[in-house]
């Protein structure tokens, strides 16, 4: 990687002011209704799949060429989730809440970080929220500095060599996950039907209340602080020691998250309590996985999973010595992904640090 050197503000004199409206065309995506979607056809980009989640829906109508995203284009949802995207899936019609944004005279891969800056601006503005929207008139009037084309390709270039890293060891965790589902299914679930000898699930684990510890009050560094939808920040605190299974009971409800570190459920969440004694919970992690949770949220206003409903679920009677196996079969792999989570954070504190003081100028790429 290429050695960064503090400079003074003169080197900014050939940054030259702009508006984001001039250096790129913000294009609307297509406002469907829920009639217009289809089986088949054209895949429609929505919030959603830009995280690479929820069900993908499609479109037969005939629509003009600036309506469709390609491959590597540049997206910007506008609403909700708000940020920059590098699409990476086929071509498909972006939904109304994203903007398809062309450059004009400014690197591509430039822009997005610029953007990906601009977006954690706001959000600093907004106490670590942002607004609801932003409008395609504000987006395209705000004021920036624009450094040289060389200049820009070379900050692109240090910011995106540190996103590859993140997403290879990304990879590698999913290739990982999968190989030890796979075993899952192999030594338990493979020619499994209707089995003789099954237990209740509270005879193997209990779910206790995660507890609520509001972003204001969270420290942003030390132990993993888990939602329903994963890991959302960091704390200096931790309420459960690993290993540790975590359910969604509120939001993504039913989403099952492993961790081999000491964490902080937070109260969307339950976590497992083992009632067998030093056990990983790698196989009780991969049941959980196993049994459609998704499904199971109650029938009150505020939709959630209910601890007894789960705790009631009829499991099969594993032989305890074949569970042994398989846990011990898969402890180094739950090993390595939680070395790899620890390297993808440090990635993107660096990743993060550099951010605003290369956008800015405040520290330039040495040649």
């Amino acid at each position: 990687m290429k050695q960064i050197q503090q400079v003074r503000i003169p080197t900014r004199s050939l940054w030259k002011k702009s508006y984001l409206g001039e250096v790129a065309s913000f294009y609307n995506g297509r406002a469907f209704k829920s009639s217009e979607f289809k089986e088949v056809g054209t895949p429609i980009i929505r919030i959603q799949n830009l995280h690479g989640k929820g069900s993908v829906v499609y479109s037969d109508l005939a629509l003009p060429d600036n309506k469709f995203a390609d491959t590597g284009d540049l997206l910007f949802a506008w609403s909700a989730t708000v940020g920059p995207f590098l699409w990476k899936g086929p071509r498909s019609i972006f939904h109304y809440h994203i903007w398809k944004v062309v450059c004009k005279s400014i690197d591509k891969i430039y822009l997005f970080y610029h953007l990906k800056f601009l977006t954690e601006t706001l959000k600093d503005v907004g106490n670590g929220t942002l607004f609801a929207h932003i409008t395609k008139k504000q987006i395209e009037s705000y004021p920036i500095l624009v450094p040289p084309k060389q200049e820009q390709i070379k900050i692109a270039k240090m910011l995106s060599c540190l996103d590859v890293k993140i997403e290879l060891l990304l990879e590698q965790n999913q290739t990982i996950e999968e190989l030890a589902t796979c075993l899952f299914h192999k030594w338990f679930l493979n020619n499994r039907t209707n089995p003789k000898n099954t237990i209740k699930l509270s005879k193997r684990i209990d779910l206790a209340y995660g507890k609520s510890l509001k972003k204001a009050l969270r420290s942003g560094t030390g132990f993993p602080v888990v939602g329903s939808n994963g890991v959302i920040d960091y704390h200096y605190k931790f309420l459960v020691q690993a290993p540790g299974i975590v359910l969604g009971r509120k939001g993504t409800i039913g989403s099952v998250n492993f961790l081999l570190e000491n964490f902080f459920p937070i109260d969307t969440t339950f976590y497992v309590i083992s009632k067998e004694n030093k056990q990983p919970l790698i196989y009780e992690y991969h049941l959980l996985k196993s049994i459609p949770l998704q499904g199971m949220d109650s029938d009150s206003a505020v939709p959630g999973l209910h601890r007894q409903s789960v705790l009631g679920i009829e499991i099969p009677q594993d032989s305890q010595e074949r569970i042994n196996q398989f846990n011990h079969t898969c402890y180094p792999f739950y090993e390595k992904i939680s070395t790899n989570l620890r390297q993808i954070r440090t990635l993107e504190q660096l990743r993060d640090s550099l951010l605003p003081s290369l956008i800015t100028g405040r520290i330039q790429i040495s040649q």
